[in-house]
């Protein structure tokens, strides 16, 4: 599996999207209350049917429908590993 500039990824999955959420927030974005760029699909925790998966994944498999979660970082890519780390 890549990412789009041709890097293989091993840890990750690629979903079809089959359903996205709509949540309080998408609503204040729609009454004005808080602002989004102009045509921005709204929605941020979406419903998929996995469709390729890397060979460290160990316990999803091509054909899983999976949720996601919007605030559960990963902890191996870039994005997450310069994120503040919060000890329980």
């Amino acid at each position: 599996m890549q990412n789009p500039q041709g890097k293989e990824i091993e840890h990750g999955v690629i979903l079809r999207i089959v359903s996205t959420n709509i949540w309080g927030s998408d609503q204040h974005m729609v009454r004005g209350r808080t602002t989004a760029p102009k045509g921005i699909v709204l929605g941020h925790e979406i419903t998929g049917e996995i469709i390729e998966k890397g060979k460290d994944v160990e316990f999803l498999n091509v054909g899983d429908r999976v949720s996601v979660p919007f605030n559960i970082a990963c902890g191996r890519c870039r994005p997450a590993g310069s994120a503040i780390r919060v000890s329980a």
